[in-house]
């Protein structure tokens, strides 16, 4: 009886092989978007971190663009940093607050919602 190794079944499970034998199509698939949300959320957790950050160390006194100092005029954007009068819309400096999702929420919250009753059946 020959024994399979440590490194002969780690070997056969990075070629997508399962104990000798070839995972199905739907396997290797299944795994693979595993795989890739995983790699996305972990990226997400580091962009998020970034941000924050980014945030904390930011001054308020100096552009956040171009950096210059801004003074008394420094203009907050929903993105949480500091801009000057240059780069205070959002087109400008590259705003990562999502304006669209935002109002699409204010809206569901301010119109009710329109439902017709039932019609009874006699």
């Amino acid at each position: 009886m020959i024994t399979k190794t440590k490194n002969y079944r780690k070997i056969m499970s990075f070629a997508g092989l399962k104990g000798g034998f070839l995972l199905s199509k739907k396997e290797q698939q299944a795994k693979e978007f595993e795989r890739q949300l995983e790699r996305d959320r972990k990226e997400e957790e580091v962009l998020a971190h970034q941000h924050q950050n980014h945030i904390e160390t930011q001054d308020p006194t100096r552009c956040y663009s171009c950096h210059r100092k801004i003074g008394l005029t420094a203009i907050r954007c929903r993105c949480q940093f500091y801009f000057c009068g240059r780069h205070r819309y959002a087109e400008k400096h590259g705003c990562t607050y999502d304006y669209s999702n935002k109002a699409k929420q204010d809206l569901e919250k301010k119109l009710p919602r329109v439902v017709c009753p039932k019609v009874e059946t006699v």
